[in-house]
């Protein structure tokens, strides 16, 4: 049995009819993602002694009836295919995403010439490229909605070979450090569920499928991603940390909330973007991933954060006026502050080693070296 293939990029040379038939001599060429291996460039031929051979997609680009190039060649068509190198592919777009100016300034700071693209709502959208590989970066804001959008204008307007999210996150284990890098197997939107008499219920967000809405607790990211990006950080001499990390529309300070989630989802880390990112490539069929940089443990907290942060319609004197009230009447504020920036420099200092290690070896990944 063939597995299913999933869809990244499609061109139909010539126009199929209406019913969507795949009419006599019609051809489609493409590119395959399989869940767990290389990309595999296709040529699909119609045979035009059958006519009206007919050939549906299904959800996520997979083919409905003929999961395989192979079963496609079996039911009349020809079909022709490879793996890397490749000319669609191995000088295909990476993009990469990031919440912060700061997280993606990891990435453009390697790049020797970078320039800007139209991005919506807000967003900084800079290309790049190492390599024969393009790049983008992709600066989208804080949070799940953000993130959602940033990732689908990158689907739609962009089609990646491949979408990383990348930046900072918290400690949900004792055992992480502050620069050590966190690289998901999956992501769990863990503040998307059921409140009710008994407390909270984790159910995942509900999507429309098959005709019915089904619940997705988790996301998982593309393994040959997960397995280059903890070779590359073992290369970087960078503490590494694979396994489940959580997306939360909150920053998690608490320490006693953080180890209630820790324990509660078994996770490592706790970020506001990764699910959403993944849920989207899910749905678009491009291979994802998420690497996390610690900027805190365990034990931090930070009362008043929201106090100090600059909000929409603010002018700046009247944001340092607040903080400089804030810390007349709390003088711990201005340690707190530096300990959060202290973290965040590390986490970043961390990340953009992991990143110089991991640009190349996904460039070779890519061309099939």
């Amino acid at each position: 049995m063939y597995p299913v293939v999933n869809l990244t990029r499609l061109t139909v040379v010539t126009c199929c009819r209406q019913d969507s038939s795949v009419a006599p001599g019609c051809s489609m060429h493409g590119v395959f993602w399989a869940a767990d291996g290389p990309p595999l460039r296709f040529s699909w031929q119609a045979n035009p002694e059958m006519p009206g051979t007919r050939e549906r997609f299904g959800p996520r680009g997979s083919f409905r009836g003929y999961p395989h190039p192979a079963e496609m060649g079996q039911a009349g068509g020809r079909v022709e295919g490879k793996t890397f190198p490749d000319e669609t592919t191995a000088k295909g777009t990476v993009a990469f995403m990031a919440a912060t100016p700061g997280e993606a300034s990891c990435l453009l700071s390697l790049l020797e010439h970078h320039s800007p693209l139209p991005a919506p709502w807000g967003m900084e959208l800079r290309s790049g490229s190492w390599g024969s590989s393009k790049l983008l970066v992709l600066t989208c804001g804080v949070g799940k909605v953000a993130a959602a959008a940033g990732a689908m204008y990158l689907a739609l307007r962009h089609r990646p070979s491949a979408m990383l999210n990348m930046g900072t996150a918290g400690s949900l284990h004792p055992r992480l450090r502050i620069g050590d890098l966190v690289v998901a197997e999956e992501v769990l939107p863990a503040d998307v569920g059921i409140i009710h008499s008994r407390g909270f219920g984790h159910t995942g967000p509900g999507l429309c499928e098959e005709g019915r809405v089904l619940f997705h607790p988790s996301f998982k990211a593309h393994s040959a991603l997960v397995e280059e990006a903890a070779r590359s950080a073992a290369k970087a001499g960078l503490p590494c940390h694979r396994g489940r990390i959580i997306t939360c529309d909150q920053v998690i300070l608490d320490p006693g909330l953080r180890a209630h989630l820790g324990t509660t989802f078994r996770a490592l880390a706790v970020e506001m973007e990764g699910s959403a990112v993944l849920q989207v490539a899910a749905g678009t069929g491009i291979p994802a991933a998420v690497i996390r940089a610690i900027s805190d443990e365990t034990e931090h907290d930070f009362v008043g954060l929201e106090e100090m942060l600059p909000y929409s319609g603010q002018s700046r004197p009247d944001l340092w006026c607040r903080r400089l009230r804030l810390t007349a009447t709390d003088g711990s504020l201005l340690s707190r502050a530096r300990e959060m920036r202290r973290g965040m420099r590390e986490a970043l200092a961390g990340l953009g080693r992991f990143l110089e290690a991991f640009l190349p070896a996904l460039v070779r990944a890519l061309a099939g070296e």
